[in-house]
């Protein structure tokens, strides 16, 4: 008998209010409800857990719960950062985005049925692990769905992961939410609690299960959508590496040692070069195969990835997966029950990701000089003196000047948009503070307030901000500056792009 899946009464009234509130209320409602003392991890864990049950995957990943699901680790973290109201307004995005997906006429509303766990039959060619595989594999997300279902009864979270990522990391090179929406959940289900697993995990893996889309229907060049197609069937090349460099067999220590921060510096330096995007893998293999950790080569990866996105003058949330794709990967570095191949080619696969992809190629582009990512001493040299409150209101001041775009336009013309010169003068402030020595915690909150106006990029904005604050805080102080003045990037973009009307309308809601 087909029932629709039933949550605990403990939960389900805060899930019915982000399914059914009608989304001209739904700012209003919510922010009324955690001002009343609902903690917002309650409320993230209904949001997520409403996205997933009442909306649908569409044939890409724009709209449906890839994106607000995703976005629960960034927000949770920003929102423990804040203080006071300020707090909220992450959390509300989140909330305001999922009732839009379950809302809207091509995602939603839909309804999850109760789906009984399924084991491979005694006897069978392949255990219930390698039927979940080859159901993913083959594009049966169904049955895929229900041997899930079976396997979270028995198994670890990384365990689960390994078994996703040996369908999705080869697929991530057609579209990266094949790897990063199931890491990304798995990170959610970190803060909010695996006993949601059995809805969170569901379309994830529906979504691996499913055919990537096809890019060129995305306004990218016809060359471009050729390249992604070698990179995805070439991915072979990258398990070669791992063959050639004889990685399985030497085993590289999982742990960074002291002795290799210099190395680390020097490789992430390399990796940062534009001249080297297209040999990325190849240098990460080398420095494993003479001696480095994984987590040396996923350092080094992060001061790189970083490097290589403030060079660039592009101006769409492409970038932000320089970062994002760069943290989720380390969260596997030290995930147990994920293999040693997976960490490799996790790591090594990288650069195919196609919005890395699309945003390396940006930097390579002939006729433009890939920005230094330091501002010039000059620069640094000629603004003014001044403490550290005063510093992070001229950054604040900065990025509220930023040109204003339509938010329409910035969707219909996201490939070509790129930097003014403006935000130039926003990120030579944060390499100032960066100089100056200020208290990093006091930026990364002056930033995630700022970063709570943000509208339009459906959580790319606060997964960005968390990961380069998990990330500022995981590599060797030398290097720090790369991701403290990245963090302001993405946000001067999105400062500037109206109408902001969540935040709108939150800020009305807490003036009333």
């Amino acid at each position: 008998m087909l029932r629709l899946l039933e949550l605990p009464a403990t939960i389900e009234p805060l899930v019915m209010l982000v399914e059914q509130t009608p989304p001209e209320r739904i700012v209003e409602e919510t922010l009324e409800t955690l001002r009343a003392g609902t903690p917002p991890r309650a409320m993230l864990t209904a949001s997520a857990l409403a996205v997933s049950r009442a909306s649908e995957l569409p044939a890409d990943h724009h709209g449906g719960p890839v994106h607000p699901v995703s976005g629960i680790h960034g927000v949770h973290h920003l929102s423990r950062r804040l203080t006071g109201d300020a707090r909220f307004l992450p959390v509300v995005q989140n909330v305001a985005l999922a009732n839009k997906h379950i809302h809207d006429v091509e995602t939603g509303p839909t309804a999850m049925l109760e789906l009984e766990p399924l084991e491979a039959e005694a006897g069978a060619s392949q255990t219930t692990e390698q039927a979940f595989v080859t159901a993913m594999a083959e594009r049966h997300p169904l049955a895929a769905e229900r041997y899930l279902l079976a396997l979270l009864e028995r198994r670890k979270p990384g365990e689960i992961l390994e078994l996703i990522l040996s369908v999705a990391l080869p697929r991530a090179a057609l579209d990266e939410h094949h790897f990063n929406y199931p890491v990304f959940a798995a990170m959610a289900l970190d803060d909010i609690g695996w006993e949601w697993a059995d809805v969170i995990l569901r379309p994830a893996v529906r979504y691996v299960a499913g055919h990537p889309p096809l890019y060129g229907a995305h306004g990218f060049p016809d060359h471009y959508v050729d390249e992604l197609l070698r990179n995805y069937r070439d991915f072979a090349t990258l398990e070669r590496l791992i063959e050639e460099h004889r990685l399985l067999e030497t085993d590289p220590a999982a742990d960074r040692g002291e002795h290799e921060t210099a190395w680390i510096g020097e490789l992430g330096e390399h990796i940062g070069e534009p001249g080297n995007f297209r040999r990325i893998p190849h240098l990460i293999a080398a420095a494993l195969a003479d001696g480095l950790s994984l987590d040396g080569a996923g350092e080094a990866l992060s001061i790189g990835a970083a490097t290589l996105a403030l060079r660039g003058d592009f101006a769409s949330a492409d970038e932000v997966h320089m970062h994002t794709a760069v943290n989720a990967r380390r969260y596997l570095l030290g995930l147990d029950g994920i293999s040693l191949k997976t960490r490799l080619l996790a790591l090594l696969s990288w650069n195919r990701d196609p919005e890395i992809h699309f945003a390396g190629v940006h930097v390579r582009v002939p006729e433009r000089t890939p920005y230094r990512p330091r501002a010039d001493a000059a620069v640094i040299d000629a603004l003014p003196s001044r403490s550290q409150d005063e510093l992070l209101d001229a950054i604040s001041e900065s990025v509220a000047a930023q040109p204003v775009i339509p938010a329409e336009r910035a969707r219909l013309e996201i490939r070509n948009l790129v930097f003014w010169p403006k935000v130039r003068d926003t990120l030579a402030l944060a390499q100032k503070y960066a100089e100056e020595d200020y208290d990093p915690e006091a930026y990364f909150a002056r930033v995630a307030e700022l970063a709570g106006q943000d509208d339009v990029s459906e959580m790319h904005g606060y997964k960005f901000q968390q990961a380069a604050y998990e990330e500022y805080h995981s590599v060797a102080p030398p290097y720090r500056w790369v991701h403290l003045v990245a963090a302001i990037r993405h946000v001067a973009f999105f400062a500037g792009v109206q109408p902001k009307g969540v935040h709108a309308r939150v800020t009305r809601a807490l003036a009333a």
